[in-house]
């Protein structure tokens, strides 16, 4: 049986779709656990925030700290928010997995497989790329916020420690 153009296609979209979302993922836990580090050193560095609940006696560097906490929180926050599963799609489909789950057994679904033509199935596919691609582009999004919130808190956070800590007189641990 000859290949149309559009099942090459699909299925090479349908695996580019799934490598992007795989990535976004990855970077996402490379930039939670780089905010998680650099929020505990400076935690570490500082004065354990025990001045925060007194405003009056908020300085520049005390202000540093906090906001660069803040950011860093933010960036872990959304990078957790790009991994978590996106558990929407049709309950009528026949590739999402819950869609699936929801057969009665496995001779239903495999049944229901078997009825349908090659280009039906192809065409299940195509949909499919697009849930994918909806669910990549909200993983691209957050994984924005969670990327730039850990470069803004990373870069308030190493000024916080070369203001504070040498002209403070503490030692670095």
């Amino acid at each position: 049986m000859e290949t149309r153009t559009y099942d090459w296609f699909s299925e090479r979209v349908h695996d580019y779709i799934r490598d992007y979302i795989r990535l976004a993922d990855e970077k996402a836990a490379f930039v939670f656990g780089a905010a998680v580090a650099a929020g505990a050193v400076v935690y570490r560095l500082g004065p354990s925030l025990n001045w925060v609940g007194d405003l009056s006696s908020w300085t520049g560097s005390g202000l540093g700290e906090v906001l660069g906490l803040v950011f860093l929180a933010l960036a872990a926050g959304s990078a957790i928010v790009v991994v978590i599963p996106r558990l929407r799609g049709s309950r009528a489909g026949l590739i999402f997995w819950q869609a699936i789950a929801e057969r009665e057994n496995a001779s239903e679904y495999a049944a229901e497989v078997k009825l349908r033509s090659a280009e039906e199935l192809e065409e299940e596919l195509i949909r499919h790329c697009y849930d994918l691609a909806v669910i990549c582009k909200r993983k691209y999004r957050w994984l924005s916020v969670s990327f730039w919130s850990a470069i803004v808190g990373l870069l308030i956070s190493i000024s916080y420690v070369v203001l504070a800590t040498p002209s403070s007189g503490r030692a670095v641990p």
